[in-house]
C-alpha cells in the first residue's frame, strides 16, 4: 500500500473473509463483484467459512533524525586549550523545520585508557600485581643500599650472630678470667667484658689424701732402712763377717718394729 494522504488519512477499516466449496471461475468471479457492490451474498456459492476483522494502516513517526560527522581524531594538546562551549549553525533558509539539534562529542581512548573503560576489573587486578612487584623489588634495592651505606652487608648479622653464639659454647667449656671484647652491629662501640677478679680459696684437702701416721712411720723407716742399706754397702763388705753383717741388720729391723 502506498503511503498516500488518502490511505494515510484512512484511519482503521474492515477485512472479511468467505471460503466456499465452488472452484473460482467467471462465474464465482461475478458473484463476488455483485456481491461486492450490493452486498447480496455469493450466488451459486455454499459459503463453508466467514470472518471478518479491522485493519489499520500502520503510522509512521513523520520525525527524521540525521547525523551529521562534522571532524573526526581532533587533539588538543594543551588542557587550557579545551573548549568550553560550541555553535552549531544550519544553512538551510528559513523554510526547513527543525524540532532541536544537539552535538554529541565522542572521545576515542587508546591504549591503557581504553583498557581501563572496556575491562575494568581485568586491569585493576593486573596494575595491582604490577604495583605490588615493583613496591617489593624497590624496596630490596633501598634495603641493600642502606645497608652498604652504614657499613654491614646484609649477611653479616646472621655471621656475627652465629659467631657470637659459637664463642659463647666455647667460654662455657673453658673457665678464663682474662677481658674479652665482642663485635657489634654498624658503627657501634664494641662491648667489652672485663671479669671480676675474686681471690682464690685454698683448696681443702681430702680426708683421703691425708696419710695415716703409721703410714708416714713406715715410710721414714723404710726411707732410714734404705740410707742405712746405702751406708752398710759404702762401708767393708764383710766377707768372712755374714755373721755380724746379719746381726747388726736384725737389730735395726727390731728397732723399727719397737718404734710402732
Amino acid at each position: 500500500m502506498p503511503r498516500s494522504n488518502p490511505n494515510v488519512e484512512r484511519g482503521n477499516f474492515m477485512i472479511t473473509l468467505h471460503m466456499v466449496d465452488t472452484q473460482a471461475d467467471a462465474g464465482l468471479h461475478a458473484a463476488a463483484e455483485r456481491h461486492a457492490s450490493l452486498y447480496q451474498g455469493l450466488e451459486g456459492a455454499n459459503v463453508l467459512f466467514t470472518s471478518r476483522r479491522p485493519a489499520l494502516f500502520p503510522y509512521v513517526d513523520p520525525t527524521n533524525s540525521i547525523v551529521i560527522p562534522l571532524a573526526e581524531r581532533v587533539l588538543f594538546s594543551k588542557a587550557s586549550d579545551l573548549p568550553r562551549s560550541a555553535y552549531v549553525e544550519v544553512e538551510a533558509g528559513q523554510t526547513i523545520q527543525i524540532y532541536h539539534a544537539y552535538l554529541q562529542l565522542t572521545a576515542q581512548l587508546r591504549g591503557l585508557r581504553w583498557m581501563m573503560v572496556h575491562y575494568r576489573i581485568s586491569t585493576f587486578i593486573a596494575l595491582t600485581l604490577v604495583f605490588w612487584a615493583f613496591e617489593v623489588i624497590f624496596m630490596g634495592v633501598a634495603w641493600g643500599l642502606w645497608s652498604m651505606t652504614s657499613g654491614s652487608p646484609p649477611g653479616d648479622a646472621d655471621d656475627k650472630t652465629r659467631r657470637l653464639e659459637a664463642e659463647g659454647y666455647e667460654y662455657e667449656d673453658e673457665d678464663t678470667d682474662r677481658a674479652e671484647t665482642f663485635p657489634t652491629y654498624g658503627r657501634q662501640q664494641p662491648l667489652k667484658y672485663e671479669p671480676d677478679i675474686k681471690p682464690e680459696a685454698d683448696p681443702e684437702q681430702p680426708l683421703s689424701e691425708i696419710p695415716r701416721a703409721g703410714a708416714d712411720a713406715d715410710d721414714e723407716d723404710e726411707g732410714s732402712f734404705d740410707d742405712d742399706d746405702d751406708d752398710v754397702q759404702h762401708k767393708d763388705s764383710g766377707i768372712g763377717t755374714s755373721y755380724s753383717e746379719e746381726g747388726v741388720s736384725s737389730i735395726r729391723r727390731r728397732t723399727s718394729r719397737n718404734k710402732l
